[in-house]
């Protein structure tokens, strides 16, 4: 063995031993660390700001794919970091049926409040989607553009809901965020579906 590497490997014996810390009284069995512990650091409590949005899809069957859809479409038309950013957690369910079309007439409704899981939590909003509402909508638009009373045909059902879905999550951006904001962004959405030619 060369002199180099003689001097290389006894310098490397010799810092290995002087970075060794002291040795520390033996602690009881019982509050040994275990293995997880004592190779990670302790976790950080009280974290608000998750790295994206908790999406659940409350649907069920055909439904559940309609709505998984229209968020895949929303993200799509490149809008939903822009919708549901500053959220914590997003529900998106879906009732069917004629009786549970609510009385206000509403396609859907949005509501927006706060959520804790623990230490963690913010923002929630919650969207319900009325299909048969939806259905009945997009009929009657097909009723009046036959009829030459709209310029425009409806829009799909998967535009729709998508464009739906755009007009709920505005009404979770905040205060001030009314009807005339949600509408615009329910054109918004829409209008980058049609020009994605996604229909």
């Amino acid at each position: 063995m060369s002199k180099l590497v003689t001097s290389l490997l006894l310098g490397t014996l010799f810092l290995g031993a002087c970075s060794q810390a002291a040795p520390e009284k033996q602690r009881p069995a019982s509050e040994e660390a275990s293995p997880q512990e004592s190779s990670s650091p302790p976790a950080e409590r009280g974290i608000t700001d998750p790295p994206g949005v908790v999406v659940v899809n409350g649907a069920l069957g055909d439904d559940r794919k309609l709505i998984a859809q229209a968020i895949e479409d929303v993200k799509a038309a490149g809008y939903w970091r822009e919708l549901t950013g500053h959220l914590y957690s997003v529900r998106i369910g879906l009732r069917p049926g004629v009786e549970r079309i609510p009385e206000d007439g509403h396609l859907a409704d949005a509501l927006r409040t706060l959520k804790l899981d623990g230490d963690v939590g913010g923002i929630y909003c919650q969207i319900t989607f009325y299909a048969a509402a939806m259905s009945q909508d997009l009929e009657r638009v097909g009723d009046y553009f036959d009829q030459g009373l709209v310029p425009s045909p409806p829009p799909t059902e998967r535009q729709f809901y998508a464009s739906i879905l755009g007009h709920e999550l505005a009404h979770c951006l905040g205060k001030g965020k009314g009807e005339a904001v949600a509408q615009q962004w329910e054109a918004r959405v829409l209008g980058a579906l049609e020009d994605a030619g996604i229909s």
